[in-house]
């Protein structure tokens, strides 16, 4: 009698067990299976907003109010006048009308917004970029992913301490006269390129200026592929020389 009520207590564990694990494997599914629906949408609308030549539509993008889109005639009329601010309305939409903006508008909004998004379901607003070389996607794509949820579900630390990639000043270089512009140039950098450029799982970060030209590291997605020299010279060198005259060129190192 003592060993068979030890043996159904073992089998009952056995289930309970088994069944936990398949619940956790069908959570890790769904929440797979989201990441891909959200990145395929995000991607999609991305295209779009490239096709259009939506992007830097939104000149000024907020973390938290940036989401509310303009409501009324005159907001409408204030985020008009700041993109015909830029040198990209010049060159690419002269004589753009309001409803002609509106339709790019909202295509940046809509991108920016679902990459938010896709940012939340990934650690926070962080996000991992994987760069190959050689083999196949189709290949890598399971072995990535069973590594990052190895580590994932074992509960180790996502980044280790010391180790979180980001460029000290102390490596920054640039002329104690030049101070202010630097300043007005990170700023931009910070509130103005790196949100948009996360979008697509990149990173741009300043590393000098010297003589009117703008050094930045370029990181992720930003960096070996052949849309990078597009971003840098036509979106962030434009930027930078429209709100710092004293900026001649921008250059990768």
């Amino acid at each position: 009698m003592v060993r068979t009520a030890a043996a159904g207590n073992l089998v009952h564990c056995m289930t309970s067990v088994a069944s936990s694990f398949e619940i956790r494997r069908r959570a890790i599914r769904l929440w797979l299976l989201a990441i891909a629906t959200l990145i395929f949408v995000t991607v999609s609308v991305g295209g779009a907003t490239r096709l259009t030549e939506s992007g830097l539509s939104i000149v000024e993008w907020k973390p938290v109010t940036g989401v509310i889109p303009p409501f009324d005639a005159a907001a409408w009329q204030t985020e008009f006048d700041k993109y015909k601010a830029i040198p990209q309305y010049r060159e690419r939409h002269p004589g753009m009308s309001l409803d002609e903006f509106k339709t790019i508008y909202w295509w940046e909004w809509t991108h920016r917004l679902l990459a938010r998004l896709v940012g939340g379901v990934f650690l926070g607003s962080d996000f991992i970029t994987v760069t190959k070389s050689g083999s196949d996607w189709p290949q890598l794509k399971p072995a990535i992913l069973g590594v990052i949820m190895e580590h994932f579900m074992s509960g180790a630390p996502i980044v280790a301490a010391g180790a979180s990639g980001e460029t000290s000043e102390a490596g920054e270089f640039f002329e104690a006269g030049d101070a202010e512009t630097v300043a007005t140039i990170k700023e931009l950098i910070e509130t103005r390129v790196r949100p948009a450029v996360a979008n697509d799982g990149g990173d741009i970060t300043f590393r000098g200026y010297k003589e009117g030209v703008v050094y930045l590291a370029m990181k992720g997605s930003c960096s070996g592929c052949p849309s990078s020299t597009a971003t840098l010279k036509h979106g962030i060198q434009n930027l930078l020389r429209h709100f710092v005259p004293d900026v001649t060129e921008v250059r990768p190192i």
